[in-house]
């Protein structure tokens, strides 16, 4: 996994979820800048600063490393390689996404 996939997996889980760059930082307590340093890659995010985004975005941080996982892992493969696999991937995790929110709510 790299910095830039994850990096890009933060970016897609923020706009999915509607924040702004801002309303993300002031949410974790991280600087705006150190946060958009993290979306491009430019720096890399240790486990408690990746567990506050995860909070952040409702996700988890084992979630988010695997989508970066997927992620960086898309020209290693051929592309009907990569296809299957990342279908599979991409299901675990919104089946764990599911689970944990079902379990926040209750």
């Amino acid at each position: 996994m790299t910095r830039t996939a994850l990096g890009a997996v933060i970016r897609q889980r923020r706009q999915k979820r509607g924040l702004s760059l801002a309303h993300a930082a002031e949410l974790t307590g991280i600087s705006p800048q150190k946060w958009s340093d993290i979306e491009r890659g430019a720096r890399s995010c240790g486990e408690k600063v990746l567990a506050r985004i995860a909070r952040a975005l409702n996700t988890t941080p084992a979630v988010m490393r695997l989508r970066a996982e997927v992620e960086s892992q898309k020209h290693a493969a051929d592309e009907e390689q990569f296809n299957s696999i990342t279908k599979l991937f991409l299901a675990a995790a919104d089946q764990l996404e599911l689970a944990r929110e079902r379990f926040a709510t209750n």
